[in-house]
């Protein structure tokens, strides 16, 4: 296996669970530069690396159908396995119409990869099928002579989101371009979430939690993507299946909804203030009396208005609202269940897991273990 540390790095768990099961199987980690030398790759019976089309090791791979697994995604005439992009960003499209958003933007830093640019096109044919634009803006991070610590292009950022109308969501390449645009919102005097939204695929979790408000962003299956890249490429050491090129996507693992994007936008004021006190007070039994006590109106108001402008009930909201924590909790968190069903306002475990699996059709630790 070859150390492209971003991407490899993550997969190791799959691929070592795969090894672990099997201790005819050893895997040993190479370095990049190791991928132009046909007798360094000849030495080992099989491949798993993040090839592409410019790598010289590529003929002489296809040449001696030698078993190797390209984790790029990128076309290689030879097996290989890559992340589903367009699913990733459809979560987040879906997310933000379920959200009420309606406008929409992709940001990211110029000159980034070509993973960029592809995310930012699904971006853009994922709405424009659902009948909407998306604008696409970018800046330098840093140009040839600044000094340290200098952020060029910032303060057009910081222009440029202060610009958006409220309402807005903006999808970012990645964790740093979310974490940049949430500081550029702050700089804009625009309120994240309430005035722009802002979701990233990608990135590290702890890392996305850090962020102020924490990151919502979609997370990558590495792990299964390593295992069944290994399994891959041990089945044709064994002769169990043939070389063949082709890609196979693996589905992102899941949407965390955090801080940055967890809001509705509702021009409504009452609404806005039901919302608020309902995400506020998940770890107490919320009646319609007090929404409607919060947002100074009657119940039959609020009650309608959550009909009109939602689609649903405010018990459903709430109800919602409660397992949408539960399984940010679950997954991001080694809170025990018991403490993750009492914070969300559930009576108990079994509660928790009756709900969790008709809204998710997984139990609590089915979620936990990424199943």
């Amino acid at each position: 296996m070859d150390r492209s540390a971003a991407i490899i790095e993550p997969m190791l768990p799959g691929v070592r669970r795969l090894s672990e099961n099997d201790g005819r199987v050893v895997f040993t980690v190479l370095s990049d530069s190791s991928l132009r030398h046909e007798k360094v790759i000849g030495e080992f019976d099989g491949l798993i690396g993040d090839v592409s089309h410019e790598d010289p090791i590529v003929r002489w791979i296809i040449e001696r159908q030698f078993p190797a697994v390209s984790i790029r995604g990128r076309g290689v005439a030879m097996p290989e396995y890559g992340m589903d992009q367009e699913a990733a960003v459809r979560m987040v499209v879906d997310h933000f119409l379920e959200r009420q958003i309606g406008r929409f933007g992709f940001f990211a830093l110029r000159g980034e990869r070509r993973l960029v640019l592809r995310r930012a096109e699904a971006y853009r044919e994922v709405l424009n099928r659902m009948g909407h634009e998306s604008e696409l803006f970018g800046i330098d991070l840093r140009a040839p002579g600044d000094t340290e610590g200098e952020l060029p292009g910032f303060e057009e950022l910081v222009n440029w989101i202060g610009d958006r109308q409220r309402g807005y969501g903006l999808l970012c390449a990645n964790y740093l371009s979310g974490s940049l645009a949430i500081s550029a919102a702050h700089a804009a005097g625009m309120r994240v979430p309430e005035d722009i939204a802002v979701a990233a695929i990608g990135g590290n979790e702890t890392l996305c939690r850090f962020c102020n408000p924490p990151l919502s962003s979609v997370h990558f299956d590495s792990e299964r993507m390593g295992r069944e890249a290994a399994q891959r490429c041990l089945a044709m050491i064994r002769k169990q299946t043939p070389f063949e090129a082709g890609t196979t996507m693996i589905p992102p693992k899941a949407l965390s909804v955090r801080g940055s994007s967890d809001v509705y936008a509702i021009e409504d004021t009452d609404i806005r203030r039901s919302l608020v006190f309902i995400r506020e007070n998940l770890d107490r039994k919320v009646r319609l009396e007090d929404l409607a006590e919060h947002a100074m109106v009657s119940r039959s108001t609020i009650d309608r208005k959550f009909r009109e402008l939602l689609h649903m009930t405010p018990g459903q909201m709430i109800r919602r609202t409660r397992l949408q924590r539960a399984v940010q909790l679950i997954r991001e968190t080694r809170l025990p269940f018991v403490e993750v069903a009492v914070s969300c306002g559930f009576s108990g475990v079994s509660q928790l897991s009756r709900d969790l699996k008709k809204y998710t059709g997984k139990t609590p630790s089915q979620t936990r273990a990424g199943a």
